[in-house]
């Protein structure tokens, strides 16, 4: 199972780091610099505000379906039309509620064409993963890695002629970039619902109310799982452009930092894809999980440092080559962002084994009190320090959630209590910012990017010494030795 872990994983790697970072820097960003930070401020907020009710149109019948499915795979056909129906239904629920919360809000007429259609991407975007939970679920990780970037592919397509081309002879408005998901999204859609059909088969839409409860009643605490998460991750958004006077230049500016981290946790999505219906298989075969759990955090925590280590101590340059007008407060808002980033990669891993085991009670209860903890930092800290408030209040939230993940996981499987992976993983963190605090202080005037890839290969380096990154294991498993 680590050796399909360590394979699967590389091939995620190889295509959405290759394709998701293009479309982030060179596509989302050129667009934020394009319109500017009011305008995309504007559309940073409406879209975390649609973030803010996915229990409603998801219900967690994602992760139920990848834990099903992968443990049971003769269920697909059984269950496939009764759920597309039933997401059909929700879809409806969430538009209605999103309209009648946005008007309570403050979001009227002026802003409800552009929330409208940014429903209508929020429901394919939620079909897309439906079915794409189905895919994984069947191990099949190849054509679920080629779906996770198609996307993105059409989006680099479609909004690269947009800004380079140009055919519409106009100035690019922040519209055009919401038009652009509904085409890339729908595409994107189709082609996974004709890919799972050739599995299931036909399709026949019937309504059948008792089954539709039972997928309702056991999907819920995977929904209050999606919903809480989404709350306490995506609340900030929202917060900076309802509390503050410069509330949407102010999200502008936090966006520009936060798409940074959200590039970032692309690597800690994609092992959680992958963890998931392994760990769900493993539980079912009665495989003992501590050591794909122990191998998976190992791996992340070694990226997520060096990554975080290195967006800190070079925050002001890499903000002012990114954007225009970047300056120092931008720059400290991507350092203390990116901060929270190893703590939000371990979340990953840990929670991707709760949800797997069925533990969704443990998890709704860290999740309920984080939800409480980061709206009351953020109104603490928001109108004091303004985006960076919130920023400080990411960091304290998500530092709880891992490590109180990882507490629930060594009780709940009852593993044996040693102090060599935490204290080798500490050591590695703090000894990671002083190599790349060195290295800048070291060289001030030196090439920056030369500076980060050379601090980052040595502290890699430093993971292998260390043995937090195992070269024999890799190859031995690789080999399939093991």
């Amino acid at each position: 199972m680590k050796r399909d872990f360590i394979l699967n994983i590389l091939f995620l790697l190889i295509a959405n780091l290759l394709i998701k970072p293009f479309f982030i820097f060179g596509i989302d960003r050129s667009i934020q610099n394009e319109v500017g930070p009011d305008a995309y401020g504007t559309y940073f907020a409406l879209f975390n505000f649609t973030l803010l009710f996915q229990i409603i149109i998801d219900f967690g019948i994602q992760n139920y379906n990848n834990r099903n499915i992968a443990q049971h795979h003769h269920l697909l056909p059984k269950y496939f039309s009764h759920i597309l129906l039933l997401k059909a239904e929700l879809s409806l629920v969430y538009g209605v509620v999103i309209g009648i919360v946005g008007y309570w809000v403050g979001y009227g007429s002026l802003f409800f064409p552009m929330l409208a259609l940014m429903v209508v991407n929020q429901v394919l975007l939620s079909f897309i993963l439906y079915l794409r939970s189905n895919i994984s679920g069947l191990q099949l990780f190849f054509t679920d890695s080629i779906l996770s970037v198609l996307d993105r592919v059409l989006l680099i397509i479609i909004c690269g002629v947009l800004l380079r081309v140009n055919p519409l002879q106009h100035k690019f408005e922040i519209e055009w970039f919401v038009y652009a998901q509904t085409a890339a999204y729908a595409l994107t859609a189709i082609t996974a619902f004709i890919l799972v059909l050739r599995r299931v088969g036909k399709v026949r839409l019937r309504w059948h109310k008792p089954f539709q409860w039972l997928l309702l009643r056991d999907s819920f605490p995977f929904a209050l799982t999606v919903f809480l998460m989404s709350v306490y991750t995506r609340i900030d958004g929202v917060m900076i452009e309802r509390l503050l006077p410069n509330g949407a230049q102010e999200a502008g500016i936090y966006a520009s930092a936060y798409r940074l981290l959200d590039a970032a946790n692309i690597i800690g999505y994609l092992f959680a894809g992958l963890l998931l219906p392994m760990f769900a298989r493993q539980l079912k075969n009665g495989t003992n999980v501590a050591e794909l759990a122990r191998f998976g955090f190992q791996a992340i925590w070694v990226v997520s440092v060096t990554a975080a280590a290195g967006a800190f101590c070079f925050r002001y340059e890499i903000m002012t080559l990114l954007y225009h007008g970047a300056n120092a407060y931008s720059g400290d808002l991507l350092g203390w962002l990116m901060l929270s980033f190893p703590a939000v990669s371990t979340m990953y891993i840990y929670g991707s084994l709760l949800t797997a085991n069925g533990n969704m009670r443990a998890m709704n209860i860290l999740f309920a009190c984080s939800v409480i903890v980061n709206i009351l930092l953020n109104m603490l800290w928001i109108p004091q320090y303004f985006a960076l408030g919130a920023a400080y209040a990411t960091l304290c939230t998500q530092i709880i959630v891992a490590v109180t993940q990882i507490g629930i996981a060594k009780n709940l499987f009852d593993w044996r209590v040693s102090l060599v992976l935490p204290i080798k993983s500490l050591f590695f963190l703090v000894l990671t910012f002083i190599i790349f605090y060195t290295i800048k202080s070291t060289f001030p005037n030196g090439n920056w990017v030369f500076l980060l890839v050379g601090g980052a290969l040595f502290t890699t380096f430093i993971a292998f010494l260390l043995r937090l990154i195992d070269i024999i294991a890799l190859w031995n498993l690789v080999k399939n030795k093991k």
